[in-house]
């Protein structure tokens, strides 16, 4: 899924496919791989009643194959160059030679926060355009360059093209750029054609997808989530790594939520992605 979206942008220029890509990324394919890095899934289900597990390998081991194909090649897919300009498509912090007369820096802490630095290093003035992918999740979100306010999402100010904002100037050594994004918690239906999904809600922030598991849900089978369930980021770290969780509080009971791609690095148990909602 990574791979084709990543074509499909690239013939197209349009940042919806790369709001796939990052899903896909973040939630198909860094779930194939455990924390610790040595074991693999085949498949990722968004349920399991505790008996799904990672393996250390497979007699057919094409997914281990690929994810470690794909890993080294995330740089990849980052930024990407036109006639155009420049186009900033994730948010990973790095630092790229988009071009012989371009490097560019980019600062963030992304997906756990919403704050992205990009800072340009053009060997002589650079007169082309700059191209920030604004999720198609994020509702708000503001755009400067060099500390002076350049627009909103909100405010509808922003010069919008194919999903990504669009900034135009003569840029030269040293120029910052920085998106700020808001990253509430979303929770969403499933397309109403589903039907093992009706009644059932699933829970994202940015672009992570969220789960529940057993381990840190003794009360599994009872939970729900309710239209006034309210959400917070866990203070408590379960997990390594400063992988943020997030606690849902409501007349349904706590739920303790964790990002989908690190499930099954635990006690076994079961776990759900799509849970139930009583409205």
């Amino acid at each position: 899924m990574v791979l084709w979206n990543w074509r499909m942008m690239r013939m197209t220029g349009d940042a919806k496919y790369v709001d796939v890509l990052e899903k896909s990324m973040y939630n198909g394919a860094l779930d194939g791989i455990s924390l610790t890095g040595d074991r693999f899934f085949y498949v990722n289900p968004l349920a399991s009643d505790g008996n799904h597990h990672r393996k250390a390998w497979y007699g057919c081991a094409c997914c281990p194959s690929q994810l470690c194909r794909f890993l080294p090649s995330m740089g990849n897919y980052i930024y990407g160059m036109s006639d155009k300009g420049l186009y900033v498509n994730l948010f990973i912090p790095s630092n790229a030679h988009c071009s012989k007369d371009l490097e560019v820096e980019q600062q963030t802490a992304y997906p756990w926060d919403g704050r992205v630095e990009l800072t340009l290093h053009p060997r002589k003035t650079w007169n082309k355009e700059v191209r920030i992918r604004i999720p198609a999740w994020c509702r708000e979100a503001s755009l400067m360059v060099n500390g002076q306010a350049v627009g909103s999402v909100q405010e509808g100010n922003l010069s919008m093209d194919k999903g990504y904002a669009v900034l135009s100037g003569s840029w030269k050594e040293g120029d910052k750029i920085v998106l700020d994004m808001n990253l509430p918690v979303r929770v969403e239906a499933a397309d109403p054609r589903v039907k093992e999904d009706e009644g059932l809600r699933a829970v994202l922030r940015g672009p992570l997808v969220y789960c529940m598991e057993e381990c840190d849900n003794p009360q599994f089978d009872k939970l729900s989530l309710t239209p006034d369930t309210q959400f917070t980021l866990t203070e408590e770290r379960p997990l390594p790594d400063d992988i943020r969780c997030i606690t849902a509080t409501g007349k349904g009971g706590d739920i303790t939520l964790i990002p989908y791609f690190a499930w099954d690095n635990r006690a076994p148990g079961k776990m759900q992605v799509w849970i139930p909602y009583q409205e």
